[in-house]
């Protein structure tokens, strides 16, 4: 990646076709499941320090969001290798940049969905403002995988992070053990009889509806508001 201004020519990824021009071509599966080729484009002067960084063609959109859509399921797929998940991610972060489809909206939006993908794999959310999508077009696929696994911190188990708090109700057994203090005499329950005959003779429950109302915030539904990323 562009490094103090300047391209980094120790790295083995990059390849130079003139002082100011930066050539790399990348094969990937489009629609269809067709093979396609992308070339990404940087341009600049080494000697003023000034570069330009571009995205895809307009027609090539459509076959990288086809190949986004393989790189989703990769990361979300729980049988495939922990690193190989967190490899599609910092894949599908760079293919993303590179497409933009979102236009103006694609740095929020990629970044938005990454953080998701991240989330679920258990990887700490970054506390800075980061231009992620620079960073992806100013770098090799190669490189970029290299900078994100890095950056990408989780749980010393590659299982996925626990939620600190959760919603709902806690079935363990393990946690819900009974525990009696009866002083080491019997339990005895005052029951009235008459009361037990009329239960015994009822139909049966009937569950009613009292109310129906909107769900406005998914995080507090899900009993995770106060958990810091």
């Amino acid at each position: 990646m562009l490094k103090n201004g300047i391209f980094n020519k120790k790295s083995p990824n990059k390849i130079f076709i003139k002082d100011d021009i930066f050539t790399k071509k990348y094969s990937y599966i489009g629609k269809n499941n067709k093979a396609q080729e992308y070339i990404q484009l940087i341009a600049g002067s080494i000697k003023s320090d000034g570069f330009t960084v571009f995205h895809c063609s307009g027609t090539q959109v459509a076959d990288i969001m086809a190949y986004l859509a393989r790189l989703w399921v990769k990361i979300y797929n729980k049988s495939e290798n922990f690193d190989e998940r967190k490899k599609a991610l910092a894949d599908l972060e760079w293919w993303f940049f590179q497409a933009n489809p979102a236009g103006r909206a694609g740095a929020s939006m990629g970044d938005a969905l990454s953080m998701i993908a991240q989330i679920n794999l258990g990887i700490k959310i970054r506390e800075t403002y980061v231009h992620q999508d620079l960073v992806a077009l100013s770098s090799t696929l190669e490189d970029y995988r290299e900078t994100r696994a890095k950056e990408f911190k989780t749980n010393d188990s590659p299982q996925l992070a626990e939620p600190a708090l959760k919603g709902g109700i806690d079935l363990n057994p393990v946690d819900n053990a009974l525990k009696i203090k009866n002083n080491g005499g019997e339990i005895k329950f005052n029951i009235d009889p008459a009361m037990l005959e009329q239960l015994k003779s009822a139909p049966g429950f009937v569950p009613m509806i009292i109310s129906i109302q909107p769900m406005t915030d998914l995080r507090t539904f899900l009993g995770i508001n106060a958990v810091s990323h």
